[in-house]
């Protein structure tokens, strides 16, 4: 992301384009990113969604993963998250 910060990890995340078709299997996946505005997408909201990345531990660890971790997680909608973390950047 061309905004990452490595001092706290804000925008620790890349969506890339491939130039070539790949084959998916049990290890390569689609990740279906659902559009901003849900409004004609209701059943989004609540369904599991998998993360996956080599950040902190834990809350309180200062430690980066040295692993590919993976967390499965509920999909929300945008006002949800802008309660609770509304002082991170989108």
């Amino acid at each position: 992301h061309e905004d990452y910060d490595p001092n706290n990890l804000l925008n620790d995340i890349a969506v890339i384009k491939l130039s070539n078709f790949i084959t998916l299997n049990d290890y390569i996946q689609l990740a279906c990113l659902p559009p901003e505005t849900r409004v004609a997408y209701p059943y989004l909201t609540d369904i599991g969604a998998w993360a996956v990345g080599w950040g902190y531990e834990s809350d309180t660890s200062q430690s980066i993963a040295d692993k590919l971790n993976n967390v499965r997680l509920k999909i929300k909608e945008n006002n949800e998250c802008d309660n609770v973390q509304g002082e991170y950047e989108k």
